[in-house]
């Protein structure tokens, strides 16, 4: 008795080998890497694509193993990696990345920008960040002021004398800081 192989093919349907974690988080600067491996018969491709809020997908926005993407705050989102090779259900994977970015917009606002000495001047100051500002430092003349660190980022200045001053404000995060500042001209008082 004979037996006779006609095709002696195997195929295998893909199968994730390795992944990156399913969160990464990236402290704003360096690129990021997101790795998908699979194996299979024929060997399977992979395709990179952005998860949108709806649950859609963007188009392919790479191929291969591994996805690099700059850590831009815009790049924050969800990711899919997918396997295939015509053979059977393709598998995928999701990574949620969030980018996290030091303060940026700061906005350093005086309710006046020349008062007259004795007058009171409120000062503000807000950012952006990821994660969110926990600190605002005031400077006046480039000296900290004594109880001038806040947490909401505002101030009250008073008994200032005459001449210009330079308010800065310095908003911080876990990731770094970023300076913004104001100058004011205080007038001398005038007597009668």
């Amino acid at each position: 008795m004979s037996v006779v192989i006609r095709d002696a093919s195997v195929t295998d349907p893909p199968e994730f080998s390795g992944v990156s974690s399913d969160e990464v988080v990236a402290e704003g600067g360096p690129s990021v890497t997101l790795e998908c491996t699979a194996v299979g018969e024929p060997m399977p491709n992979v395709t990179w694509t952005r998860v949108y809020d709806n649950e859609s997908d963007s188009g392919v926005l790479a191929t291969g193993n591994q996805f690099v993407l700059e850590s831009y705050r815009n790049n924050s989102g969800t990711y899919r990696c997918t396997a295939y090779n015509g053979i059977g259900t393709a598998p995928n994977r999701t990574f949620k990345v969030d980018v996290n970015f030091k303060p940026e917009n700061v906005k350093l606002l005086v309710n006046d920008s020349i008062i007259c000495e004795g007058e009171v001047i409120g000062i503000t100051c807000s950012a952006d960040g990821k994660p969110a500002v926990h600190t605002y430092q005031l400077y006046e003349n480039g000296k900290p002021i004594v109880d001038g660190n806040s947490s909401a980022g505002v101030w009250i200045r008073k008994d200032l004398k005459g001449g210009d001053l330079s308010y800065s404000c310095v908003a911080n995060n876990t990731v770094g800081t970023t300076e913004k500042t104001v100058n004011v001209t205080v007038k001398g008082r005038v007597y009668e």
